[in-house]
């Protein structure tokens, strides 16, 4: 994971293992979104999203058209009010992402709620958007993109898949 600190552009990257080392530069993106998920044995990519009731997606417990549920993802980016590295929100506020969310679902764009830093998980962002009443039953492809502010660049995370019933 990125310090949140950094700036776009080059950084040089120092990776040590075993008492030898070696280094290198690296090109930063401004964000870089991702999902949290699991592969699963069909090779689909199942994010992690919790439906209304608390409980997780899955091909078990689908999600259901017209409900709200919450994405776990990162590399968000900047937040109002700021988020140092390896830290929370203060506690009772709500850290707001800064750039324009866009969350694909079956190959189209779709209205998000909120898309925040999580406030017990560092590093983490939870993004909450309805399930399309216009989702097939069965498998719909999923991801998170982020166009930075200033930006006209929209970086996406991986593609996920979730059940719909």
């Amino acid at each position: 994971q990125v310090p949140c600190g950094l700036t776009a552009g080059t950084a040089n990257v120092t990776v040590g293992v075993g008492g030898g080392s070696s280094s290198t530069t690296v090109t930063l993106n401004p964000v870089g979104p991702g999902i949290f998920g699991a592969q699963q044995t069909n090779g689909s990519f199942l994010p992690v999203l919790i439906r209304p009731d608390g409980s997780f997606v899955s091909a078990q417990n689908p999600a259901r058209r017209g409900e709200t549920v919450i994405a776990f993802a990162t590399g968000l980016g900047p937040t109002t009010p700021t988020i140092n590295t390896n830290s929370l929100p203060i506690p009772g506020s709500t850290a707001t992402v800064q750039g324009t969310v866009v969350v694909g679902f079956a190959g189209a764009g779709i209205p998000f709620q909120s898309a925040q830093a999580s406030p017990d998980l560092i590093g983490v962002y939870e993004v909450a958007f309805q399930i399309p009443s216009t989702a097939v039953s069965g498998n719909n492809t999923f991801s998170i993109g982020l166009e930075p502010v200033g930006s006209q660049t929209v970086y996406y995370s991986n593609l996920g898949t979730v059940p719909v019933q």
